[in-house]
């Protein structure tokens, strides 16, 4: 397997090489983040778990008013990855509003086509590889139902982690309560009781927590919870596309220390059972 990055995209109802693809300066997307997006695992050249990637795609597009018909997509997707002969990484969906019509100035749009654009590049499966996270000063207060290119927020979380030597941010709400970290969700387990935040609260749920609860054999308790809630969990760990899941060994400047616990382990074993045994579609 070859981890160079594939060169084939879908860009406006068209393949092209990568480096032929363009946008306008005017482009929403680029301009405002206007736009959102999503990245599907790729597994022996199929891509695991894709209807509820397309499921919060619809979401979001209904949601932030992007008329985009996504009918084909999968089929779309599927030809990316042959057309890259990809057989592990991630396919990525990004969803631009376009271009306005001539004569508009700022953020009132009129007249914009939106448009997808459908890339893949090749990454090795994810290793089970301990993080630590920073308690960031920044907060999230905006709730959305999927994931935006306007990633500012978690793109200074993520700045002030490595400032502070840390591999990722531990984001709260304006009130205090533990919402997400800047790239993916977290959990905690205590009394062997797995804790996780509520989704009312300003995240994305992730496809891979929603596989975490599904998979887990005991009691669940969504809340919302503090600080002081999590300084007393016994495992923690956070789960995204990009590292399935993934143990927390601290959390700074807390100086919380964790170990990667055994129900954490037995976890990321049954959701790497469970990915390469999967249907894909």
């Amino acid at each position: 397997m070859t981890i160079e990055n594939p060169s084939i995209v879908y860009f406006k109802d068209r393949f092209i090489e990568e480096s032929e693809c363009r946008i306008s300066l005017r482009d929403r997307s680029f301009r405002f983040g206007d736009g959102i997006f999503e990245t599907m695992l790729v597994v022996n050249g199929r891509i695991y778990d894709m209807p509820p990637h397309l499921e919060r795609l619809k979401k979001g597009l209904s949601a932030f008013r992007l008329g985009l018909d996504i009918s084909g997509l999968k089929e779309i997707c599927e030809q990316v990855i042959r057309r890259n002969t990809l057989t592990q990484g991630y396919v990525r969906i990004l969803v631009s509003r376009g271009v306005d019509e001539e004569g508009v100035v700022g953020y009132l749009t009129r007249g914009s086509v939106p448009y997808c654009v459908v890339q893949a590049f090749a990454r090795p499966y994810p290793g089970f590889k301990p993080l630590n996270l920073w308690l960031s000063s920044y907060k999230v207060s905006f709730h959305t139902p999927s994931k935006t290119n306007n990633a500012l927020l978690y793109t200074l979380a993520m700045l002030e982690a490595s400032d502070n030597k840390c591999d990722n941010a531990l984001l709260l709400d304006t009130e205090g309560n533990i919402c997400e970290t800047a790239s993916g969700n977290i959990f905690w387990i205590k009394d062997s009781v797995l804790y996780t935040p509520d989704t009312a609260l300003p995240f994305v749920p992730g496809t891979m927590r929603d596989k975490v609860i599904q998979l887990w054999d005991g009691e669940i308790k969504e809340g919302r919870f503090t600080l002081d809630d999590l300084k007393s969990a016994e495992e923690v760990f956070m789960t995204n596309i990009g590292t399935i899941l993934a143990p927390v060994s601290a959390i700074g400047p807390s100086g919380l220390v964790l170990p990667a616990g055994a129900r954490t382990k037995a976890l990321r074993r049954m959701l790497d059972k469970e990915i390469k045994r999967a249907v894909y579609i």
